[in-house]
């Protein structure tokens, strides 16, 4: 992996192989040969060693295509298919300031704040970035304009804070700490403050690799409410909930998706958080849904919204790294769509599919690797053919779709 680098440069660099992982991290010296396709990145941070948009330097039609092979060699090498059809990748509406959530470090020294990007043990100071919305991007700068201002004269100290746009053109934020320590709450505040945010909290977290699975509220301001609209509906969520980042695409998504789910269907939506799948198909079609989901506030808000709408679905709260036979309800159904984390399935979620699951799968994934891997293990079924989608451009992430049909169906 060399940041800064992007295929067909000749490049000069010296590698450092990271411990414990087996991975090699290239520092660039020199650009010896450009590639043809390299062009100017927009972002300044860039040439800093940010790694958040390492596409944005290449061709963006060219960087479609190393995308559709990368997810093409996966399936092939991981998922063992021998001709899997890939269509070509849908595009992105936008292709930067799209994101409506950016998560970054916050670095309290002993005299100064830094609000960055981490990489190699270093935080690299963020003032703007490319591929956030305008609002997220406005807050960013008022919170930077506002650091010089802020004095703190107290030990190191790591924070993350994810900024979010709350559907309005608005922007609020959730600090999460491993301290709560006065002194270090009281430069948040005033840095949060200067974010002219609609909304925030300040959570408490053991670490930070749980923040956004275990986490206590200890200090909230304003609105922090988030709204997603699908078709002519808006749905209220908690500020943790997991929406689709790229707000532009994911009607693009979702569409594509319930597109393929036949009319008066019975559908199980696996992960399928505050429904938007289900939400989706139901204001298309006729039929029914149920959604899986282990987020107590997120079914929460579900089940508000389609019992104000009448809408014939029915939320579960289950963990599916527990899911029993019994968790899932009596009956047959058309299909099942996955959205699972990045990394993949549970694999009680894989033994139930592969024995008595519905005739049609549709798995949403943004890890290539993940994806084939599990679709190896899915043995009931077979794919018929592949959608990527460009969710996250000027970056290498790719959401695929993959439609599944029963080995053993008529």
């Amino acid at each position: 992996m060399i940041s800064g680098a992007v295929p067909g440069d000749k490049i000069e660099v010296n590698f450092e192989i990271t411990k414990g992982k087996g991975i090699a991290f290239g520092k660039l010296i020199s650009i010896l040969v450009p590639s043809e396709h390299r062009i100017p990145h927009p972002c300044d941070h860039y040439s800093a060693g940010c790694r958040g948009s390492l596409f944005g330097a290449y061709d963006y039609t060219e960087g479609l295509t190393l995308k559709r092979n990368h997810l093409i060699n996966a399936l092939k090498r991981i998922g063992k298919l021998e001709e899997p059809v890939v269509n070509k990748i849908l595009p992105s509406p936008e292709k930067w300031n799209y994101r409506d959530r950016l998560e970054f470090q916050l670095q309290i020294e002993s005299d100064q704040l830094r609000i960055g990007f981490v990489s190699s043990d270093t935080v690299i100071p963020i003032k703007n970035c490319c591929l956030g919305v305008k609002s997220i991007q406005s807050s960013l700068q008022r919170m930077w304009e506002d650091i010089p201002q802020i004095k703190p004269n107290t030990q190191v100290e790591d924070f993350r804070i994810l900024l979010r746009d709350n559907g309005k053109g608005e922007s609020i934020a959730i600090l999460f700490t491993k301290t709560e320590s006065q002194e270090h709450l009281d430069i948040i505040r005033q840095l949060l403050k200067a974010g002219n945010f609609t909304g925030w909290e300040i959570r408490l977290v053991r670490n930070f690799d749980s923040r956004f699975f275990s986490s206590r509220l200890i200090d909230r301001f304003g609105d922090n409410s988030l709204h997603v609209e699908i078709g002519d509906n808006t749905i209220e969520l908690q500020p943790l909930a997991f929406t689709q980042s790229n707000r532009s695409a994911s009607g693009l998504l979702r569409r594509s998706v319930t597109d393929l789910i036949p009319d008066g269907g019975k559908l199980l939506d696996f992960y399928g958080g505050y429904g938007a799948f289900a939400l989706e198909y139901l204001q298309n079609k006729t039929g029914s849904a149920v959604v899986l989901e282990s987020s107590k506030p997120v079914v929460t808000s579900g089940r508000k919204f389609v019992k104000s709408k009448r809408l014939p679905i029915r939320f579960l709260q289950i963990d599916l790294s527990k899911l029993a036979r019994r968790d899932i309800p009596a009956g047959q159904y058309d299909s099942a769509i996955l959205d699972p984390p990045r990394n993949g399935l549970h694999k009680i979620v894989i033994d139930y599919l592969n024995t008595t699951g519905p005739r049609q799968v549709i798995y949403v994934s943004c890890h290539a690797a993940a994806l084939a891997r599990d679709l190896r293990e899915l043995t009931g079924y077979i794919p018929d053919y592949f959608i990527p989608i460009d969710m996250f451009p000027n970056t290498s992430e790719l959401e695929t779709i993959a439609v599944l049909q029963r080995t053993d169906s008529e």
